[in-house]
This record gives structure tokens, C-alpha cells and sequence, in this order.
């Protein structure tokens, strides 16, 4: 299964606030890959959602 695959089962039949989040996420991730940086720990998606959001 893909990461889109899966960004896709995730997201189906949860709330909308659920679905906000994992988009942000996976966004976060994308990111992330994009700039070669392999660094997908709680701490450093964490942070960089907060700031992507903003």
C-alpha cells in the first residue's frame, strides 16, 4: 500500500477535524520527503504542523 493509499483509508468515515489533521500531516510529511529529510518522529511533525498551519 501506498503513503496515498493509506492517507486515503485514513481519512474515510472519520470527522472532519480527524480529516483536517491527517491532511495536515501527511502534508507535513510530504514536505519533509521533498527536502530529503527522513525525520518523521511525533516531535519534528509536530512542531512543523504548528507551524505549517500558520
Amino acid at each position: 500500500m501506498s503513503p496515498d493509499e493509506l492517507h486515503i483509508k485514513l481519512k474515510k468515515d472519520v470527522f472532519l477535524k480527524v480529516q483536517e489533521s491527517l491532511e495536515t500531516i501527511f502534508d507535513v510529511c510530504q514536505e519533509q520527503q521533498y527536502r530529503g529529510i527522513f525525520d518523521f518522529s511525533i516531535a519534528t511533525v509536530d512542531v512543523k504542523s504548528i507551524t505549517y498551519k500558520s
